[in-house]
């Protein structure tokens, strides 16, 4: 498994949930070569996937993984049942309980997080399943780590849908999504202190969730579940509550980091983020092949990822002539050493056999093939960005989002019309990029200079769009308002740029390419230095835990969760807020994880309504 270090990462941390918690309370009492079953759901395979590999589980004797959706045969193992608390499980564990002939030898059923009672007592009524249960218990581990320092809790979006007025506010389950979210405490091992984003009027959706987290703690509390009780620590974690209306930027504009531009360009041409996938055509056979991407052998994905994506061709374009060249000279010396004379031959064998050893290490192969499937990714992106004009528009997009242009300058509104006219009249951009940068402008208010700009933004967009397009916009523009009357304490929380990135900022000179493309940054950034500074912003509520607190104590942590889903640049500002801050270890996590691409999937509903 990747892991920073194996006290404080995500993925290390739920493995550990799952192994100490689970497998290994059952195989506590059998013998030496006693197997397990485990039987998951369609909510708790992607989470056990993400925290290991199939060697990881034989290691732990773990012989077979199923899926309680499946039709499977009785096997004469003891099976674990690691189950998300739905109906639809449940139903189908009483019928497989219920059954005349056990399925396994023994089966110990554990659950996500909390069992609602009409389902415990579902089983209940069922004796003839209740007597099968050897084990039954909550393990508190219902988040998905998508690395080190993220989560997610697998709501496909109802969320999202919800805040935008597509879905009933009903769609997201804010109880589910209380008990969900008070598992990332039980992970952590650390107090909890929540904290959500103030609303100005009645209670809004982040406090109302906020309190569902606290109820929750206080029953794990009651039922001896919470681990951070049993620790003579005094280390606290920060959980901040927002929703996706804090900043609607990351869903909008082109964000050059490599893992982000992978998944916002190529996310229908063979990269796949639900399961960190992508598609190529292999060079040597031709055979089209699927590769994880973030395995653990993989370090150049994870020295990649959060790099900008020139800066990743430039490295592979340089690695591939370095193992050019290295290939070349081993060849060269092999042959060398086969043409020598023949006096020293017993030596010239050993030199040519070792040679070609090394040459054919299996190391030595997959660092290549590695490179080269980075080498596609590197030329397809390019090839977008290229046709796409994508360079020009991003330095337009990174000028709305960060308030200034690239040599430090505030923005003219005028100079900004003017220049997304340009973009608008351009007929070989896209209408998707069009709607995308129309859509970037009302959320960063980059033409608000007075009460008319949306209907200014409606007037530039009218002749460029199609009606169901233009009708996408103005209910985006709604939206977009609404949240901003609601929340006027919101307004405090300006657009972010990093500060390596303005005039004389740093001893060294920041590159043409970064003060062009990459300005800007997740407002996420400034709000985890806000939960780890010393005393709160007026627009942050305090529910649980010493309001005097701070976030950056020893040992202690900060996350930010968003209501709606969080974004890929979001959560490289979490590792790199980590990284610049020592002690700080920052995490990120929404209800889903989303790309551009998720947002525009989302309003197409408006185009109906």
């Amino acid at each position: 498994m990747v892991s920073a270090t194996a006290s404080t990462s995500l993925r290390v941390l739920s493995w550990h949930r799952i192994l100490d918690g689970m497998v290994r309370h059952v195989l506590c009492g059998g013998g030496h070569q006693r197997y397990l079953v485990l039987v998951t759901d369609k909510w708790t395979l992607p989470l056990l996937e993400r925290v290991c590999h199939i060697d990881d589980l034989l290691k732990e004797r773990i012989a077979l993984v199923e899926s309680i959706d499946s039709p499977r045969e009785a096997l004469p193992l003891d099976a674990v049942y690691f189950l998300a608390p739905r109906l639809e499980n449940m139903d189908r564990l009483v019928e497989e309980l219920s059954a005349k002939s056990a399925k396994y030898r023994s089966s110990h059923i554990f659950f996500t997080h909390r069992l609602e009672d009409p389902m415990l007592h579902r089983l209940a009524q069922t004796l003839e399943a209740v007597v099968k249960i050897s084990s039954f218990a909550e393990l508190n581990l219902s988040m998905l780590a998508y690395d080190d320092r993220s989560f997610h809790l697998q709501d496909h979006g109802d969320s999202l849908k919800g805040l935008l007025g597509i879905a009933s506010p009903e769609a997201f389950d804010l109880k589910q999504a209380g008990c969900c979210l008070a598992t990332l405490f039980a992970t952590l091992g650390q107090e909890p202190r929540v904290l959500c984003a103030a609303s100005g009027g009645a209670e809004g959706l982040c406090e109302r969730l906020a309190r569902e987290v606290c109820i929750r703690l206080e029953e794990m509390e009651a039922r001896g579940g919470a681990v951070w009780r049993g620790r003579a620590s005094s280390e606290v974690c920060s959980l901040l509550i927002v929703d996706r209306s804090v900043d609607w930027v990351p869903l909008l504009l082109h964000d050059f980091g490599y893992e982000a531009l992978l998944f916002d360009l190529l996310g229908g041409q063979g990269a796949s983020l639900s399961d960190s996938r992508f598609t190529f055509t292999d060079r040597s056979d031709g055979a089209v092949r699927r590769v994880v991407l973030g395995e653990e052998t993989d370090e150049l994905w994870n020295s990649y990822r959060h790099m900008a994506t020139y800066a990743v061709n430039d490295r592979v374009v340089q690695e591939v002539k370095d193992w050019s060249r290295k290939e070349s000279s081993m060849r060269l010396a092999r042959v060398t050493a086969s043409t020598s004379s023949a006096s020293s031959s017993s030596t010239q064998k050993m030199v040519s056999s070792t040679l070609s050893t090394v040459q054919s290490l299996p190391e030595h192969k997959d660092r290549f093939r590695k490179l080269e499937i980075h080498s596609e990714i590197c030329a397809r992106l390019q090839n977008i960005v290229t046709s796409k004009r994508l360079i020009d528009l991003a330095t337009l997009e990174q000028d709305m989002a960060t308030g200034v242009s690239r040599s430090g300058v505030p923005l003219n509104p005028k100079s900004i019309e003017r220049d997304l006219l340009m973009f608008l009249q351009d007929p070989t951009l896209d209408n998707t990029s069009k709607l995308r940068i129309l859509m970037l402008c009302e959320a960063t208010k980059a033409l608000e200079t007075s009460a008319g700009s949306g209907q200014r933004l409606a007037e530039l967009a009218a002749p460029f769009l199609c009606a169901e397009d233009l009708r996408r916009l103005q209910k985006f523009v709604e939206v977009v308002r609404r949240y901003r009357s609601q929340d006027a304490e919101r307004r405090r929380w300006s657009r972010s740029r990093r500060p390596d990135a303005e005039p004389g900022a740093g001893s060294e000179p920041v590159s043409p390419r970064r003060a062009r493309l990459c300005r800007w940054q997740p407002k996420i950034a400034s709000l985890i230095g806000d939960v780890a500074g010393t005393a709160l912003p007026s627009q942050i509520r305090c529910l649980r835990g010493d309001v005097s607190v701070a976030g950056r104590a020893p040992g202690s942590s900060v996350a930010i969760f968003v209501v709606g889903g969080i974004t890929l640049p979001e959560i490289r500002a979490a590792h790199e807020a980590a990284a610049a801050v020592h002690g700080l270890e920052a995490y990120v996590g929404g209800s889903c994880l989303l790309t551009p691409n998720s947002l525009l999937e989302a309003c197409e509903a408006f185009r109906r309504s």
